[in-house]
């Protein structure tokens, strides 16, 4: 059985500037926030990154396998990380809270969500910045209801 219950309405949830989805597809700067290893239902093993910008927390994957590598590639690059022909040693930790550039687009399966389309050195492009007012409340998208 549903039971009542009090909700504290606010003139931001009112004005519908209290939405978790405030940050449109564009250039950002991006925190990372969370490395994990990672392992495909298929068996590939690569990293689980976890990515904030503004309130938004953004989950993405950068596999090892020849066909997948190049996102890797391109955040290592993003990254500042030298690249050369040959075997690279590289701890993703050393990373976390370190800033990175990346550009959002429409979930392709979702358009209510955002997703991590490309990398890019911090500084490299222009940024839509995210008010501090909307960094202050973090925002997963598991809590977003729909």
């Amino acid at each position: 059985m549903v039971q009542a219950k009090k909700i504290n309405i606010t003139t931001d949830d009112i004005s519908g500037a209290g939405g978790a989805n405030q940050i449109v597809p564009g250039d950002y700067e991006g925190t990372i926030v969370e490395v994990e290893d990672h392992t495909a239902q298929s068996g590939n093993e690569g990293w689980k990154w976890t990515i904030q910008v503004g309130r938004l927390k953004l989950r993405t994957f950068t596999m090892f396998t020849p066909n997948a590598k190049w996102k890797l590639i391109e955040l290592m690059g993003a990254l500042g990380i030298p690249m050369s022909e040959g075997e690279v040693s590289f701890n993703p930790q050393d990373y976390v809270n370190k800033p990175v550039g990346v550009e959002l687009t429409e979930d392709q399966n979702d358009s209510r969500y955002l997703e991590i389309n490309k990398f890019f050195p911090v500084g490299e492009k222009p940024t839509a910045t995210v008010s501090a007012s909307e960094a202050a409340t973090e925002v997963d998208k598991k809590e977003i209801p729909f």
